[in-house]
């Protein structure tokens, strides 16, 4: 994975995360200028990410938006 991949990824981890609540993917479509397409795939790959290491944190779906939450069982 190179480098420019790795940034936007932690680019969009960083901005779930502060936002706190629920993030509209629109708001990051525009913080990135990336589209739709782009931004699931990234999106998978960081949630795929935190399964691979059997993290604590999922990022959870909520219809147009997205959050990090606890998985249950924690």
């Amino acid at each position: 994975m190179n480098d420019d991949v790795i940034n936007i990824k932690n680019t969009v981890e960083a901005i779930i995360f502060a936002g706190g609540e629920p993030m509209e993917r629109t708001r990051l479509m525009d913080a990135l200028g990336c589209t739709p397409e782009k931004l699931a795939v990234i999106l998978d790959e960081i949630k795929s990410d935190y399964e691979e290491r059997g993290s604590a944190v999922t990022l959870l779906y909520l219809g147009s938006k997205v959050q990090f939450a606890t998985k249950p069982q924690y």
